[in-house]
Parts: C-alpha cells; structure tokens; sequence
C-alpha cells in the first residue's frame, strides 16, 4: 500500500508566530532608549576615535521612543529630528533629515562627516551585558558609529563639602571649601571654591566603569595665606581617575587607587 503524507495547513496566527523572529525585538527596541556618547565614528577611509577631542566637545545621541524623536550634539552644534524603525525587519532604523544650529566651531569638518552618516544609518544593534553599546551600519554593513550607553550622573549632582585633599584633613577657621555638579546640562560642569578662590571646568564619567575625569580648572588669583590646602585640592582633580558616591561620601581616587579628595554631601 502507498503511503500518504499530510502537510498541516498553518493558520494565519501561527504563520505570524513563525515569522514572528522578523520583527525588531521588542527588548533591543526599548533598550535603543536614552543617551549615548559616541566612542567612536567613520571619516570614509578612516574611524576618528573621540577621546581625541578635549573636554566638553564629545556628541552624543539621544533616542526618546515614545515621540520617535531624535536629539543629541556634534561636538559644537545641537542635532535634532525623528527616526523610524521598520517592526518588519530587526534592527531596521532610519534618522532621516537631521537639522542642526548654527554655531560655528573647531570641529566643522567632523560635525560634517557626523551629520552625514546619520542621513546613511539603515540598522542599529544593542550589545553588551547590560545594553550598554550600541552600533549604527549603513545598508553596506559599514559600521558608521559605535557607541556607549551615557553614565548617570545623578550621584555627583549637588553640592559637596570638601573635609580631605592628599592625606591631609581640611579644617577652615571660616569658609570651608566645596565642589558643585551641575550634570542637567549637556556639557557636564564642576565648580567650588577653595575657601579663597572660585574654581569651574568640565568633567565626564566613563560609561560602565566608575571613572571620571576633570577637564583643566580656571581658578580666580587671590592670595589667602591661611589656606593651605588650595593646592592639595587642585592636584587632586588632575590626579583623579576613579570615584565613590556612598553613605554620604565622595571619595576621589588616583590611578594607582589612591585616595586624592574626600567630600561630604551637605
């Protein structure tokens, strides 16, 4: 006897299922969420790293889900438009038409070359343990910006009361030093006083670890001679590498692990 075969015919919801793996995850989709500091990106023949760049000039990209907006800044100039992602295909997205200031800065020919590869950006991929990298390709596969989730910032922000700078506990007669972090604005800025002088500069942490770095300080020029510890304070914010926001506490750290700057939460 011949035997027969039968194929079980497929319902229009289990053939949804089955090609269900076509559509954008739902969890790369949400964790494309937030701010990204771009790492690194293609100048066509060669990757600019942006570490390169000083203090307060690196872009970032922001991504807001709900209004498919897109935001961010190209080392001088603030970006901002739309984007689409194609729930057909996985990874599909598209930044089309991205309008930008103005301002004339250092770094035209890399806001360029920035704004240009956003107008190719076909796919994106989230990767890492926690989500925390992220890549945007062309259609060619050429990865056009790879990037890192922004850290937050949100323990710094405040005013701090500096008690010990270099191994030496500060103890003022009058006005005791302080630092101050203001991280709601894009370029992240630090500022204080030394108990004599006014100080300000830029700082940024270092997505995925507990690293921080201070730009250069510009600091005001009296002369008090009753505060001792004003450059102890200072080599502490060129010497810092690392940090440690608990119970109360910010703890600065040099690179050998090294206890620079100790600061109390007022």
């Amino acid at each position: 006897m011949k035997k027969r075969f039968f194929a079980p015919s497929l319902t229009l919801s289990a053939l949804l299922t089955l090609f269900g793996s076509c559509a954008a995850p739902k969890v790369q989709l949400d964790q494309l969420a937030g701010e990204w500091d771009v790492v690194e990106f293609d100048l066509d023949t060669a990757r600019y790293e942006v570490k390169n760049l000083k203090e307060g000039s690196a872009p970032f990209f922001g991504f807001n889900l709900k209004e498919h907006r897109f935001y961010g800044s190209a080392t001088c100039n603030s970006l901002m438009g739309s984007f689409k992602v194609d729930s057909t295909q996985a990874g599909s997205i598209s930044i089309p038409g991205v309008a930008s200031t103005r301002a004339f800065g250092p770094h035209m020919d890399l806001e360029q070359a920035i704004v240009g590869n956003l107008s190719k950006v076909t796919r994106y991929e989230v990767f890492g343990e926690k989500g925390d990298s992220l890549n945007l390709y062309d259609k060619s596969g050429k990865n056009l910006f790879k990037m890192a989730r922004r850290p937050d910032y949100s323990a710094l922000e405040g005013k701090w009361t500096v008690i010990k700078a270099k191994g030496k506990d500060i103890q003022p007669a009058e006005d005791a030093p302080f630092l101050t972090f203001n991280t709601r604005t894009v370029e992240k800025l630090a500022s204080g006083n030394t108990g004599c002088n006014n100080f300000s500069g830029g700082f940024r942490l270092q997505t995925g670890n507990d690293s921080i770095h201070f730009g250069n300080m510009i600091t005001t020029m009296r002369f008090c001679e009753n505060v001792t510890w004003e450059q102890d304070m200072m080599a502490a914010f060129n010497e810092t590498a690392t940090y440690k926001a608990e119970n109360g506490q910010l703890i600065f750290f040099d690179a050998k692990g090294n206890e620079v700057m100790v600061c109390r939460k007022e």
